[in-house]
């Protein structure tokens, strides 16, 4: 396939429209810590993400991970929130998920956890 003067395809979900990955903890008053994850959850984003998680874990019972704003989801952010929910719960914290949009769930279905992993229902 032949790429046609002066247009450049896009490559990876950046280009595509997705914002930079940014985490944010909302703490409410009285509640469950909830971690959002903005942007691309790939290999550069999750060594950061399942860090992040299981720090947070270690001195609380229950985290919730929004995944509503993330754009793009590869096996290594799916790992990353696999690996730290066990690891949190090993300390005692249940981690549950916020459904994302469509094409970041899809990985979750494509993988066959989408039915296994404890996300919120809507």
């Amino acid at each position: 396939m032949s790429v046609s003067e002066g247009h450049t395809p896009p490559t990876g979900a950046y280009a595509a429209g997705c914002e930079p990955f940014v985490m944010h903890e909302l703490a409410p008053a009285a509640g469950t810590l909830h971690l959002l994850l903005h942007g691309e959850l790939d290999l550069v984003s999750a060594p950061e993400v399942e860090r992040r998680i299981v720090e947070l874990a270690a001195d609380r019972d229950a985290l919730v991970v929004d995944l509503r704003a993330l754009c793009f989801l590869d096996s290594s952010g799916l790992r990353a929130l696999i690996s730290a929910s066990r690891e949190a719960a090993r300390q005692g914290c249940t981690v549950e998920l916020t459904r994302g949009r469509p094409e970041v769930m899809r990985i979750f279905d494509l993988a066959g956890l989408t039915e296994r992993l404890p996300f919120l229902a809507r």
